[in-house]
């Protein structure tokens, strides 16, 4: 999967394409087929497709959010002036069709947030943050793509709360 295109959610995007995504997530599954179209027209989030040659593989949403500071986490990043909460962007939704998983795309797709965000910024973004299944699975692959846990006080919920430092990937 060495060349992989991008593409914001639009009216281009037909509903057929959208309700064939499946990743083994029905959650995800409803959300690209029907919500991610109305959560862009709220102003919630918005949502990029993944095409790998014209062939829907994966996508992603993003939302603002801020990041309240949390002394125990945050403050060891921070040198000088501290702040009540930090700009950040939540990746609300990532999903990878599941017949091509583990094949490193949703790696790919994570480098390709933290880099739009830590290189070709439009406004301040210091971090990036998800809410992961509290599975080893899932909190494994974020932990490997250098997202850290927040706090511990989600650890028996169903996510866990996590964040991603953009400072460090700053070229």
């Amino acid at each position: 999967m060495e060349n992989f295109v991008i593409e914001k959610l639009s009216d281009k995007h037909s509903n057929s394409l959208l309700s064939k995504f499946k990743c083994g997530d029905e959650f995800l599954n409803q959300f690209i087929s029907r919500k991610a179209k109305k959560h862009q027209e709220q102003l919630l989030a918005v949502t990029y497709l993944v095409f790998f040659d014209n062939l829907l593989v994966g996508y992603f949403s993003i939302l603002n959010e801020q990041l309240k500071n949390n002394e125990k986490e945050i403050l060891k990043f921070q040198k000088g002036k501290q702040y009540q909460t930090y700009p950040a962007v939540k990746i609300g939704r990532l999903a990878v069709r599941s017949d091509i998983e583990n094949r490193g795309l949703g790696s790919r797709i994570i480098d390709a947030i933290k880099n739009r965000f830590a290189n070709n910024q439009t406004s301040g973004c210091r971090y990036l943050t998800l809410d992961s299944y509290n599975t080893p699975k899932n909190l494994n692959f974020y932990k490997k793509n250098g997202f850290d846990i927040y706090t511990e006080e989600d650890k028996n919920g169903k996510t866990r709360y996590m964040y991603y430092d953009l400072l460090l990937s700053k070229e």
